[in-house]
């Protein structure tokens, strides 16, 4: 796979956060009940990342997460 980014559609997040239980070092749910990234800015996902974030992506209700190729 090529080094990807994911991003967060904060205005279709509902705060449910399953992305945050399947992959807890990529994702968590702030105090503003949206999810985060807890990657710097403009980071990639660390390859044996990858899978928990693809199961985040397909898993989220408001499908607010998805893979944005560099």
């Amino acid at each position: 796979m090529h080094p990807m980014k994911v991003v967060i559609d904060t205005d279709r997040c509902q705060g449910h956060g399953q992305c945050a239980v399947i992959a807890p070092g990529v994702f968590a749910v702030g105090d503003d009940e949206k999810a985060h990234l807890l990657l710097l800015p403009g980071t990639e996902v660390p390859g044996c990342e990858e899978p928990t974030v693809d199961d985040a992506i397909a898993i989220c209700p408001e499908a607010a997460l998805s893979w944005m190729p560099e």
